[in-house]
C-alpha cells in the first residue's frame, strides 16, 4: 500500500519509525533515536498533531523551516530538515536528546 498524502498529512499507517524513515529516505539521522515512533508525517505546520514527524517543505511562497520553532510548541516528535540545517541539533530551543532529526 502507497501512502499518499491528503491535507497536508500522509495517509494513515500504525506507526512510523525514524529508522524506517532514514533507511527508506537514505537520509542521514543528525541527532536523536533511532528507536523513536511517529502517529503519523505531516507536511503543513498549521495542521501537525502532536507525536508526528514534521517534514518543512520549501515552496515557492513559502519555506516550512521557517515554522520550525512554531511546530515544536505543538509537540511534534521529530523533525526532517536540509542539508544545510545540520546546526539545529544545537539551536537554543531544542527539545531533549532523543528528538530526532534528519536530513
Amino acid at each position: 500500500m502507497r501512502n499518499e498524502p491528503i491535507g497536508g498529512k500522509m495517509a494513515a499507517q500504525t506507526t512510523w519509525k525514524t529508522g524506517d524513515i532514514v533507511a527508506s529516505t537514505r537520509g542521514k539521522l543528525l541527532c536523536g533515536n533511532t528507536a523513536r515512533e511517529f502517529s503519523g508525517i505531516a507536511i503543513d505546520s498549521r495542521s501537525v498533531s502532536r507525536n508526528e514527524l514534521f517534514v518543512p517543505v520549501k515552496g515557492e511562497t513559502h519555506d516550512g523551516h521557517r515554522f520550525i520553532e512554531a511546530v515544536l510548541d505543538k509537540g511534534i516528535r521529530g523533525l526532517v530538515v536540509e542539508a544545510g540545517n545540520r546546526g539545529i541539533c544545537r539551536w537554543k530551543h531544542w527539545p531533549p536528546l532523543m528528538f530526532p532529526v534528519l536530513r
